[in-house]
This record gives structure tokens, sequence and C-alpha cells, in this order.
């Protein structure tokens, strides 16, 4: 390439948040185990050396399509999808090895989230202005890592707070709704019977209050 190398394109690309969650296959002529661990370095995904199989080009491209797939299904299960709060690893805790940008930005994401989850009117542009990104980059990227829309990311985790609190029983069911963004008590109980396959009531065992 003209102006740079395919390990110095690669490491940009891994450290622009709008495009290090793009899986990399480095392609090259760069054989020997120093070149192969710079490339890896870099943030390449896979190493191919010239020449190469077109077979295992896209059996590379194969694994990495579904190891995204399956990395986005287990953020869904641990992050989001909180059936059994307590047998799941707290919020900040990610559940597979990322590349460093894309885990700061899962971190300070979830970070944002609960810092402002009982605030009702927290939306998607506020979000994006706390993350230092466009909403259109930010809606892109969270598609990108969890396969949710941004409206749907906030909600869950506004659902799996409010599981935590009714299983502490601490709360009445108005309460939690309130301590976790919702106005209407109708709203939230349909929206947690959706996700968590109970009512809010039947869910903390208690009474409808």
């Amino acid at each position: 390439m003209p102006e740079m190398d395919g390990f110095t394109l690669c490491q940009q690309l891994k450290q622009d948040i709008r495009t290090s969650h793009i899986p990399v296959i480095l392609l090259t002529a760069k054989a020997g185990q120093e070149n192969h661990i710079t490339g890896l370095n870099s943030g390449a995904d896979a190493y191919i050396i010239k020449p190469f199989n077109i077979q295992v080009l896209e059996l590379q491209a194969k694994n990495l399509i579904a190891g995204r797939a399956a990395m986005r299904v287990q953020f869904r299960r641990q992050l989001i999808d909180i059936r059994e709060p307590s047998h799941q690893p707290p919020d900040q805790e990610l559940p597979v090895q990322l590349n460093p940008t894309d885990q700061d930005f899962l971190n300070r994401l979830l970070a944002f989230v609960h810092e402002h989850i009982d605030d009702a009117e927290f939306n998607v542009g506020l979000l994006a202005t706390k993350m230092l990104v466009s909403p259109p980059i930010l809606y892109k990227k969270v598609k990108a890592l969890t396969d949710m829309t941004v409206n749907d990311f906030i909600k869950s985790l506004r659902l799996k707070k409010a599981a935590e609190l009714l299983q502490k029983g601490d709360m009445n069911v108005s309460e939690v709704a309130y301590a976790v963004g919702f106005n209407r008590r109708k709203y939230f109980s349909s929206a947690f019977k959706k996700a968590f396959g109970k009512t809010p009531s039947e869910y903390s065992g208690k009474k409808e209050d």
C-alpha cells in the first residue's frame, strides 16, 4: 500500500471506535514468526501468509463471522437477558475477550446506563453524548456487539436491575419501576413479563401493591 503497511492499517482500524469490532484478516507475504507476532499484536484476527489456499481463507472468514455471532448471543445472555441475576457475572465483567477499544466501549456504555438507570428521560441521544459519538455510530456499534438496538439495550438493563431489586424484596413493584426509569407501572409490568415470563409481583413472590 502506498501510505502505510497492513500492520499499521490494522492497528488504526482496531483503535477506531467506528471499526474496531470488524474482523481483520491479514494476507501478507511477510513470513516468519516475528512478522506473525507483529501482525497479531496490531489487532489482526487472523494472519495468512501468501501464497495461500483459498479454502483456508474462506474457512477463516467463516469462523470469524461465526465467532462474532456467538459473541453477540453470549452478550445478550450474560449481560442483558438476565433471568437468574444471582447466577450471572457482575455488570462490569465482560463474558468474552474483546480488543481494548471494544472492551472500553462496553464498559463505559454499561457504566453510563447504570448511572442514569432511574432517569426516565435518559435516551439514545443523551447516551451518545456521554459516549462522545453520534447516535448513528452508537446504534451501529451496539448492534454490531450485541445485535440489539440502543433502546432495547437500555430497556433490557433497566429490567435486569429491576429483577435484582425485586429479588432483594426491599421495594414494592411501583417503587422498583420508578427506580429503573419506568414512569408507567402498566408498561413496566408488561415489559418485565415479556422479558422474564412472569409479572413483577409473581417474580418477587409478593402480592400486587
